[in-house]
């Protein structure tokens, strides 16, 4: 008895002829009275047509069939025909990125300008390379500044505040740079779905009984069994032995205490086979602290209570929600603080304590962030 492998592919389902099999075909169309052939020598004409055709229903068949029948499938659909496939089946529209903009203070020194500067005629960079451009226009003369308008040239989140000038303006730096707020809301720019994320979204439309939820590693599923406070997690090779992993645990409010991890590894000893070794362990906490050496908050003075309330909730919130191992970036402190004092309101020299040359903190992958000083600890203006 022949057995044969699963399929795995459209490819393994439409398998390309070879093309002689094609030539074979062809050849029964020549071999009737009506198709006399006089001429069979290389490069004749009905030896040349046979040729060019079999070429051409060769990679028809080949690469072309299962290419466009795998654009029908969530699975193997990517781009565009992806993003029909999902609405047309599945009523799942993918979110497109939006372009992030920020508002920034340009100072020129006495010996330079003036400049007169047009929308578009100013490119700047951020702290993670992301070019920006002019978006408003307007004069800087020399020992003077001016406050402009810039947007991102690409779209995507915003994660890292303008910086420096690319060119062109001898004498001119960046004094200050903050997300912009237009009508009130915060212009921080979002990243759009990617293919595998309106994939995973098709999927859960129709989830797997035997699956972990959302798509979880089934170790992680089978810690939350047991622990269904776990919120975030890290899964790391464990360096003492080759092939285990170390799983590093926290919820909401931080790392998990220790009948946490006691419970969790139980849980793993019991479900994971006895090849695997899996070491639970909690996550250390890293106290993320706003730096109040510089940062100057104005609000209006209706407000100033509640929003230090609001932005402390917020930044708290965030936090919350940061992944083990992951970045704390600034743009989260500037967006709680911004969100909780309005379009009226403005932050100048935020920063995080511990923050690298991008002005995020980045964690080592035991790490769960966790609220230390907080935003209403920076200096509040009533405005």
């Amino acid at each position: 008895m022949a057995f044969t492998s699963t399929p795995q592919s459209i490819s393994d389902l439409l398998p390309p002829l070879a093309t002689d099999d094609v030539r074979r075909f062809l050849m029964a169309y020549f071999a009737v009275p009506a198709n006399p052939v006089t001429d069979w020598y290389s490069g004749g004409v009905q030896r040349t047509m046979l040729e060019l055709e079999a070429a051409v229903i060769t990679d028809l068949a080949g690469n072309m069939l299962p290419a466009l029948a795998a654009q029908g499938y969530p699975g193997d659909a990517v781009g565009d025909s992806l993003t029909a496939l999902a609405h047309g089946w599945f009523q799942i529209d993918r979110a497109t990125a939006t372009v992030a903009q920020q508002q920034i203070t340009i100072a020129c020194d006495s010996s330079h300008g003036p400049y007169t500067i047009g929308i578009g005629r100013m490119r700047a960079l951020t702290t993670d390379g992301v070019t920006y451009n002019a978006a408003s226009s307007g004069t800087v003369a020399p020992g003077g500044t001016l406050v402009l308008l810039m947007q991102a040239e690409t779209p995507g989140a915003a994660r890292g505040l303008i910086s420096t000038i690319a060119d062109g303006f001898p004498g001119v730096a960046v004094a200050a740079a903050a997300i912009a707020v237009v009508g009130g809301v915060s212009q921080f720019g979002s990243d759009g779905d990617s293919d595998d994320t309106v994939t995973a979204e098709v999927a859960a439309r129709f989830p797997d009984p035997d699956a972990a939820p959302s798509g979880q590693d089934r170790t992680i599923a089978w810690a939350i069994e047991a622990v269904p406070t776990i919120t975030r997690w890290s899964i790391d090779p464990d360096e003492a032995y080759p092939g285990g992993v170390i799983i590093t645990l926290a919820n909401a409010t931080g790392g998990v205490s220790g009948g946490d991890v006691t419970a969790a590894q139980a849980a793993l000893d019991a479900h994971a086979p006895i090849t695997d070794i899996i070491t639970a362990q909690a996550a250390v906490n890293q106290a993320i602290d706003v730096d109040t050496t510089a940062a100057v908050v104005l609000c209006p003075a209706a407000r100033l209570t509640a929003a230090q309330a609001a932005a402390d909730s917020a930044w708290v919130a965030s936090l919350s929600t940061s992944a083990v191992g992951g970045k704390v970036y600034l743009t989260a402190l500037i967006k709680a603080v911004m969100d909780a004092v309005g379009s009226a309101g403005d932050i100048t020299g935020a920063a995080l304590v511990g923050a690298g040359i991008d002005h995020n903190v980045a964690l080592s992958s035991t790490q769960v962030p966790v609220p230390g000083v907080l935003p209403s600890a920076m200096v509040w203006k009533a405005i």
